[in-house]
């Protein structure tokens, strides 16, 4: 490795361990707390790994032990995470979490590989740390959101400009997903220039296991990545490594999301589109005696089932998809249950107000603040038991807490409140 690189990665660790030393500043103070559950291994939650239990399941313990692994560490009900900063956005993605702070900088934590952290190094981050660059100084500002995907990251800027890092794909996997027009790895928060002769600025930017969506204020989606299964919504499964418009879309678009290898997107007039693998009936067409690995679709779509129903926000997982209405409803589809939108009440009819969707969960603030968590995941959920649930499920850990917003990871979650 170059000195520059030892020494940001040194830089990013010691302000990790800053975090643990300065406890709840910024965040704590604010009245405003962040706390996490899930799958705990690399430092994703934002705590060491060694504060969080070890798997407790006899035979999978065995089975790290017979494969020379680390058993699993699993944090099965929300706890507190302390932060030196105050956040203004967080993304969890399959092993690692990225946040925005209050000024604007870039901070990571959770597994480094192939560079992901944005710290020019693949080594593990396990607190809450600020991405510096080589001098100290931190590595990007300016920042408004940032999504984590699978082994690579995205940022939106306050004016637009879009950062990529991480790994970039390769000839057999296919790749393009970073938006530079090649395959590399960035091993640092790197510009896409893709955007300085567009004439368009980027409004949100949302990335699967292998794909990056973005959304355009004046309505358009451009897609960019690996296009198995028709994820890009071109009309092809043929990768493409810079943004490039989905034509066929004729109305305005006003969120477009990334499953895991599917899209979804939100028209003005609040229909749903989808398109990309739907084996799992993610894209709520079709039945499960109809479905297999190879059921996709590589055009936009309406949503089966929804037709006539307006929706006004909506979020996507690996398998499954969910939306909300205006009044308050919540409409649940894939997981290979129920493949066409079917609505799930809340208790007490309460109405839903925030969505978002994990490996096989979903996560959903209600309007007084209260979170509600079910699907088959045993270790997202959040309920302390490590079991799955059929129906919504208050997450009492955070009760007498007021939810604002829930992020949904593959296996590990956040919960920002109001205390």
């Amino acid at each position: 490795r170059d000195l520059g690189a030892m020494k940001a990665a040194a830089a990013h660790a010691a302000k990790g361990a800053a975090a643990r030393r300065l406890g709840s500043d910024g965040v704590g103070r604010r009245g405003v707390s962040v706390y996490a559950w899930g799958v705990g291994s690399d430092g994703r939650l934002g705590l060491p790994p060694s504060e969080v239990p070890k798997e407790s399941n006899t035979v999978a313990s065995f089975l790290a032990t017979f494969t020379e692994s680390t058993p699993p560490r699993k944090q099965l009900a929300p706890r507190l995470i302390e932060l030196p900063f105050e956040v203004r956005d967080i993304s969890a993605g399959y092993k690692h979490t990225l946040a925005v702070t209050s000024t604007g900088e870039l901070a990571s934590w959770g597994c480094g590989s192939k560079f992901c952290l944005g710290s020019s190094s693949e080594a593990d981050v396990e607190e809450p740390a600020l991405v510096l660059s080589p001098s100290g100084t931190p590595a990007v500002s300016g920042l408004r959101s940032v999504a984590a995907g699978g082994v690579f990251s995205a940022a939106l800027g306050e004016k637009g400009e879009v950062y990529t890092w991480g790994d970039g794909g390769n000839i057999v996997d296919g790749g393009g997903m970073l938006g530079h027009g090649d395959l590399a790895v960035r091993r640092v928060p790197t510009i896409v220039d893709f955007f300085s002769k567009y004439d368009a600025t980027i409004k949100s930017v949302s990335v699967g296991a292998k794909h990056m969506v973005l959304l355009t204020d004046d309505g358009e989606v451009l897609t960019c990545g690996v296009g198995e299964s028709g994820r890009l919504g071109h009309g092809h499964a043929t990768d493409v490594l810079e943004p490039e418009p989905v034509d066929s879309i004729e109305e305005d678009i006003v969120q477009a999301v990334a499953g895991r290898e599917f899209t979804l997107a939100l028209t003005a007039s609040g229909t749903v589109l989808g398109w990309g693998r739907n084996d799992h009936g993610q894209l709520g067409m079709g039945s499960g005696l109809n479905l297999d690995a190879y059921a996709m679709e590589e055009l936009p779509k309406v949503l089966e089932g929804m037709e006539g129903v307006q929706v006004s926000s909506i979020a996507a997982g690996r398998g499954h998809g969910a939306a909300i209405t205006p009044d308050g409803k919540l409409y649940v589809w894939g997981m290979q249950a129920d493949t066409n939108a079917t609505v799930v009440e809340l208790p007490k009819q309460k109405r839903a107000k925030q969505v978002d969707c994990g490996n096989a969960f979903v996560a959903v603030v209600a309007e007084d603040g209260s979170l509600y968590t079910f699907g088959t995941s045993k270790v997202a959920l959040g309920h302390g038991d490590g079991r799955g649930r059929r129906a919504p499920t208050l997450v009492k850990g955070l009760s007498g807490k007021k939810v604002t917003r829930v992020v949904a990871g593959h296996d590990h979650v956040f919960a920002l409140t109001e205390d």
